[in-house]
């Protein structure tokens, strides 16, 4: 088929504009920091200003770029802490955890981030093999060592027959288990001369009656470690009024989408000129007018996520079209698509009525319903300062 002047460019663009988390190269060629300086900036003060072993939440909305923004506190801080980053679903690959499931997964990989350093792993690889011994004996393990460690990790992840026995027998063991975290993070530290920071994304994938579980009414389990953690926390959870009961034990940090002063008042900086930087590190400025880009931008509400989806959409369309430009006709079908979304999603009956109550008359609704709103991206909370207000996603409107 015939091809348009700039199909290579859009080709390209399409793909840098690929709604992934940013790390490595990609953090370093896409990133832009006055997007997320602020709560990167409060996210790495609780860090290094407490002196006890704060557990931080991150919350925020699908798409405000959480992962991006523990990236870069896991890149900003690794020359002064030894980190350990993981994917807590990405190392399960199973959605229904226990709080148990958690303080495991962190210890294996504690210990995995360690196993360059041989006096280190070789005294932590003991201590494992006397905890796990009742846990091998039962599961007719024969391994020791390094062996059984990986045995036990890939029983635990892979086998669910495996991984309830592990959890039952461990469970027997919890405080054994939280102490031998909590001396491996100790050992380390000695060893390194840094302090362990350990963060655990995509807990906020998990379903709000497996978070309730392990942070409201288990938080201990997730507090008493000796170690500092970032946790990712699901919304419905933060919204939820038993939270306020285990609240103090936790530091939180709300990820909101971008807010600018199109979209409210009281924002004292005017970040639209930031998102252009944000898309003009994906594609030539010449490939997209000033018009459509406004377009797109409006139509995001500041969800990073919806941006860049829309200008990879934008890159589909100019390619289909044979347009040379992402112009307003392009902007348009990209608009077009996004807001048919949101009407097939939106079941008016039940949700329109509260919407407009809620944001045109400021009244009370029930938390269920404000958190549900929230995660359908109905309904967006900004936050700017000590200023926090609600508008609806803008292809809502």
């Amino acid at each position: 088929m015939d091809k348009s002047i700039n199909y290579d460019a859009f080709k390209r663009a399409y793909n840098d504009f690929d709604p992934r988390e940013l790390k490595g190269e990609d953090l370093k060629k896409f990133y832009v920091d006055e997007l997320a300086k602020d709560s990167i900036g409060r996210i790495i003060n609780t860090i290094d200003i407490t002196e006890r072993y704060r557990k931080i939440l991150v919350i925020g909305h699908r798409g405000c770029g959480k992962t991006t923004i523990l990236n870069k506190v896991a890149e900003e801080l690794k020359n002064r802490y030894h980190v350990v980053f993981f994917s807590l679903t990405g190392v399960l690959g199973f959605y229904e955890v226990e709080p148990i499931d958690i303080l495991l997964t962190t210890y294996l990989m504690v210990l995995e981030s360690g196993k360059n350093r041989a006096r280190f792993f070789a005294a932590a690889l003991d201590a494992f093999g006397k905890m796990i011994e009742p846990l091998a004996q039962r599961l007719k393990i024969k391994e020791i060592g390094l062996d059984l460690f990986h045995v036990i990790s890939a029983r635990f992840t892979i086998e669910s027959g495996s991984r309830q026995i592990i959890r039952n027998e461990l469970g027997k063991q919890i405080n054994k288990l939280q102490q031998n975290l909590s001396l491996a993070c100790s050992d380390i530290a000695g060893q390194t001369k840094k302090e362990v920071l350990i963060i655990i994304d995509n807990i906020d994938k998990i379903a709000h009656q497996f978070a309730e579980r392990i942070f409201i009414r288990e938080s201990g389990l997730m507090t008493d470690p000796g170690v500092k953690i970032i946790y990712t926390l699901p919304l419905e959870t933060f919204y939820q009024g038993a939270f306020n009961t285990v609240r103090e034990r936790y530091s939180d940090e709300f990820i909101p989408p971008v807010p600018f002063k199109e979209i409210h008042p009281l924002c004292k900086e005017d970040l639209v000129p930031h998102l252009r930087t944000l898309v003009w590190r994906r594609i030539d400025k010449s490939l997209v007018t000033e018009d459509a880009l406004e377009t797109l931008i409006k139509l995001s509400g500041g969800l990073l996520r919806d941006l860049i989806s829309y200008l990879q959409d934008a890159c589909k369309v100019a390619i289909l079209d044979k347009s040379p430009v992402i112009d307003p006709a392009v902007a348009k079908r990209v608009k077009a698509r996004h807001v048919n979304e949101y009407y097939r999603l939106f079941d008016a009956p039940v949700y329109e009525e509260a919407v407009r109550s809620f944001l045109d008359a400021g009244k009370r609704i029930p938390n269920t319903l404000l958190t549900s709103l929230l995660n359908e991206l109905f309904i967006l909370e900004y936050r700017w300062c000590d200023d926090l207000w609600y508008d609806a996603h803008p292809c809502l409107k």
